[in-house]
């Protein structure tokens, strides 16, 4: 019983020290600004390295605007990298997104979704989704996604493309639905 003890004890003190040599770090950074034309611009970064000397960056920058008629665009991107010491297999992230929103309803947002895991598969997904409201209550909405991933040098890239438009009428029924799917050039749906 007495050599358990010991032993965990040995083991924690092993811990202790060599998490003592490491370096572990932290860093951010905010700021903000408004502009005199009502701008609102955000961007924030942050900075860490772990016990292992796994460094994670992260940046996020946002932007937003008002127009005396109502019309909100705003813009933000996050990008992040991930990086463990010494193992080759550092993955990064980034994703755009761009909306314009008018003052009864209707809205334009894209989308853009960039990724590189640890093996090299770069990842790519871009959505596009509009709404239009008419002033007589009717709407029509538009939803295009693209999602494509490449695996590092197989030459076996992938497209999938999925379109969909929907129609309502006043009291929100649907008036009609089209939807459309293809896979590598070939439609499916």
């Amino acid at each position: 019983m007495k050599k358990a003890y010991l032993a965990v004890i040995l083991g924690l003190a092993f811990t202790c020290t060599a998490n003592a040599d490491s370096k572990v770090s932290y860093k951010t950074d905010v700021k903000e600004d408004v502009g005199a034309d009502g701008t609102v611009k955000k961007s924030s970064s942050e900075e860490t390295v772990d016990a292992a000397g796994t460094k994670v960056k992260s940046n996020l920058d946002e932007k937003s605007k008002v127009k005396s008629d109502g019309t909100r665009k705003t813009s933000s991107v996050l990008s992040s990298t991930t990086d463990p010491k010494g193992l080759g297999n550092k993955t990064t992230a980034k994703r755009t997104i761009n909306s314009t929103e008018d003052g009864r309803g209707s809205f334009d947002r894209n989308t853009e979704s960039t990724s590189v895991d640890a093996a090299g598969t770069a990842h790519k997904k871009t959505v596009e989704r509009s709404v239009d409201q008419k002033s007589d209550g009717t709407a029509k909405s538009t939803y295009k996604e693209k999602v494509v991933n490449d695996p590092k040098g197989l030459m076996n890239k992938t497209t999938e493309e999925t379109e969909r438009t929907v129609t309502r009428d006043a009291d929100g029924n649907v008036i009609t639905d089209k939807a459309d799917k293809t896979v590598d050039g070939k439609r499916v749906q």
